[in-house]
This record gives structure tokens, C-alpha cells and sequence, in this order.
């Protein structure tokens, strides 16, 4: 199976990840072959935010009229109740399930409230879910889980080479949204090869702007289309403002994901 590794985590979660083993595929699409960051010097020679990544922009040339807004959400998706509910329900959730979820990635938390672990197990849950087990390139290659640090006060969230900053926000709570822990480990599994294979498909079908973060960077396209597949899917198809990028987008998921038929299932 292209996507998965031969690893189950036994949980008692069947609402939620019932389908998770591991299948058989045939999907067109098939993950890269996963690039090991396992350094900050590595990390930067992939990342598109150092803007030295093989993530070229100009291939997907943005037919956006600056003046346009998206009718449904203007700024990036973690700061919308929908996307930052995402499709499965943080109380169905124990926080032993959450912590296993994590483990099967290779992930841990580090000053995270319960409900914070919780809301990052559900975001791996439907992950999973959609991939028919543990999503192999979403897995750190390090002897030492890779952490997500939950933070008050200034600076921004965002994934580091060795972690993954979550910034509350104060009344914002981002760290009880699900889209924005999907956003990070977006970047995440886009350094890992998720970039090149996202711009190979979508060469010369524009931007999907399905928020008007998506255009922010090469990145930002990548994670903002990604986690509206994982927490909002009808967006992508419901959009009108770049109607066939965001429904080439969508397939895209659809295929790269071992089960991304169960798509349906939050729609």
C-alpha cells in the first residue's frame, strides 16, 4: 500500500476509524518517496518558506484577481468554525486514543492542555481515516517523537525543522482548532515530498483560492487546500472563485490518499 505502513493502532475508536487497517490500492496517484528531515541545514534546502524548496510557483500561475474575495472565508481556515471543527468530534475522543494516534505518527505534544492533545488526535484520526492507516510520510524519521509545542503570547504558529509551533492566540484558542493542526502538519508532510507531488498535478491549473491565505506562498497553497480536503471538503467543490483549480485539488487528495473516497463521509 503506497501510502500506509504496516502498522495498526489498536484503539477503541470505531465510530471514528473503523476502515483504518490496512488495504489494498490502486489509486493513480502515489505518494513520494519520503524525504527524511531530519536536520535544520536538510530543512532548509526543502522548505518552500526558505524559498530554496523544489516547490516551483511559477508552475501554478495564479489567475486570481487581487480584487476578488472568496465568498466564503477570507482569511485562512483555521479562524472558521467549520474547518476549525473539522469532521470528527473532539468529545468521541479519549485521551488515551489521542496519544496513541500521535505515537503510531511518531508524535508527541509538549505544554498542551488535554482537550489541545485531543483536538491534535482527531485531526491524525481523520488523517488516518482517509488513508486507511498510519500516512507514512506524516511519520518523523527521528529517534525522538516530533512535537507539537503549544505557546501563549506573541509570534506566529508553524513548523520548524525538530517541531511544530502552535501559538493559542489568546481568545483565538488555535490551539482548539483542528484545521490549524492540520495546517501545520500540512507543511509537515509537504517538506517530505507532499510539495513536489501537489505541483506536479496542479501545473498549469492555477491556485485553488480556497481561502485568501492559499496564495500566501508555494507552502501556503499546498497546506490551506489540504486541510480543507481533511476538515471542509465541500469547500473545494463549492468554490467560485477558482472553481476548476479547487476541483483538481480535490481530486488530487482523493487519489493521493490510500482511502480518499471516505471523503464523502464529511460532506
Amino acid at each position: 500500500m503506497k501510502n500506509s505502513l504496516n502498522l495498526i493502532v489498536i484503539i477503541s475508536l470505531p465510530l471514528m476509524l473503523n476502515g483504518c487497517g490496512i488495504f489494498s490500492s490502486n489509486k493513480n496517484i502515489t505518494q513520494p518517496k519520503v524525504v527524511g528531515v531530519n536536520s535544520k541545514s536538510t530543512f532548509r534546502s526543502l522548505s518552500s518558506d526558505y524559498g530554496n524548496g523544489t516547490f516551483d510557483y511559477n508552475t501554478i500561475p495564479s489567475v486570481v484577481n487581487k480584487t476578488d474575495k472568496d465568498p466564503s472565508y477570507g482569511i485562512s481556515l483555521k479562524n472558521h468554525e467549520r474547518p476549525a471543527r473539522g469532521c470528527l468530534p473532539v468529545e468521541d475522543i479519549r485521551i488515551e486514543e489521542a496519544r496513541s494516534l500521535m505515537a503510531s505518527q511518531n508524535i508527541t505534544t509538549d505544554g498542551a492542555t488535554e482537550l489541545e492533545e485531543k483536538t491534535l488526535g482527531v485531526s491524525i484520526a481523520r488523517i488516518q481515516q482517509l488513508n486507511g492507516g498510519v500516512l507514512r510520510t506524516g511519520v518523523w524519521d527521528g529517534i525522538s517523537p516530533y512535537p507539537f509545542r503549544f505557546r501563549n503570547g506573541k509570534g506566529y504558529s508553524g513548523q520548524r525543522w525538530d517541531h511544530i509551533v502552535i501559538n493559542r492566540k489568546g481568545e483565538k484558542e488555535y490551539g482548539l482548532s483542528v484545521a490549524q493542526h492540520v495546517h501545520e502538519y500540512a507543511h509537515f508532510i509537504g517538506n517530505r515530498g507532499g510539495y513536489g507531488s501537489y505541483q506536479s498535478y496542479m501545473k498549469g491549473a492555477g491556485l485553488c483560492m480556497v481561502s485568501n491565505y492559499a496564495d500566501n506562498s508555494p507552502g501556503e497553497q499546498y497546506a490551506e487546500v489540504f486541510t480543507a480536503f481533511v476538515t471542509e471538503p465541500n469547500i473545494l467543490l463549492s468554490n467560485k472563485r477558482t472553481p476548476n483549480a479547487c476541483k483538481r485539488a480535490f481530486n488530487y487528495f482523493k487519489e493521493w490518499f490510500d482511502h480518499g473516497d471516505r471523503v464523502e463521509e464529511c460532506m
